[in-house]
């Protein structure tokens, strides 16, 4: 497998990508490719590609295994010299036309989702978590549910695309990632879409190969400098904000609530599960 095979870029905080860069600027795109542009930190763009030069690359059984797979799925991974040709005349047309508006338009409404177990069955399954609980089968479970619901079936990657760009309109996540696979085969045709809008990051391994887990569960937020949580009853009571009753108020409610975490019984058993060994 070459290299040029798989490409990406860099998320703009590690590439010193301006802070003011705006929210639907995406971090990293990863894809399975035999062609794409590649643009230098100076500004320069280059057409690339997967070029077949006649020649049986050394490959080993697994990669071997996977090229077989990807395939099978309608996936190549090499163009003829006239073709790379061409495709740079296209890139080079297109670079120096006038810049369009946005290709997918952002869909007005969500889909209907429905659950796929009754409000019963719900509870059922929460009185079993417990019972597994107190029987000491597990330390802590998460008890989750799907919902389903069905787009129109007109044209799959810009519906799916496009109901993306409106649950990141509406929740704006951290994590939010649309991961397309529009040649896989499934049970209910061809096509698979991953939508995701997670306000936490499950993992992120830096350079140095350290491991970072950002969990939601068992965090409270943090009284900011000169934010007032005075009441009518304490501190400045309201009237002046970030002087010094209401600063030195704000700093007695942030040590409460890092106390409160310390101490409550579920939330120091959710972060005694994720703090380091």
């Amino acid at each position: 497998m070459k290299e040029e095979s798989l490409a990406g870029h860099k998320s703009r905080w590690s590439t010193g990508y301006p802070s003011w860069a705006k929210d639907e600027d995406v971090d990293a795109c990863w894809s399975w490719v035999d062609q794409f542009v590649e643009r230098s930190n100076e500004g320069e763009w280059t057409a690339r590609g997967v070029v077949n030069d006649g020649h049986v690359g050394q490959v080993t059984a697994a990669e071997s295994e996977l090229l077989a797979w990807l395939e099978a799925q309608g996936v190549s991974f090499a163009m003829s010299s006239d073709q790379f040709k061409q495709y740079t005349t296209e890139v080079e047309s297109t670079l120096s036309q006038p810049q369009a508006g946005p290709s997918h338009p952002v869909a007005e409404s969500f889909p209907a989702f429905h659950p796929i177990i009754t409000g019963d069955q719900h509870r059922d399954s929460i009185d079993k978590c417990r019972e597994a609980i107190r029987q000491g089968e597990s330390y802590e479970l998460t008890l989750t549910t799907r919902f389903d619901a069905t787009l129109p079936s007109v044209n799959k990657e810009d519906e799916t695309y496009s109901l993306y760009l409106r649950l990141r309109a509406r929740n704006p996540a951290y994590y939010s990632t649309y991961i397309s696979f529009p040649t896989l085969t499934t049970p209910r045709g061809e096509g698979v879409f991953i939508i995701s809008s997670s306000p936490e990051r499950f993992l992120k391994i830096d350079e140095r190969r350290n491991v970072e887990m950002m969990p939601i569960k068992g965090t409270m937020a943090r009284v900011k400098p000169g934010q007032c949580v005075c009441t009518p009853t304490t501190g400045c009571r309201g009237l002046n904000k970030g002087g010094e009753e209401c600063t030195r108020e704000g700093k007695k409610e942030d040590t409460r609530r890092a106390n409160w975490l310390r101490n409550d019984k579920k939330e120091r058993a959710e972060n005694l599960m994720v703090s380091p060994i």
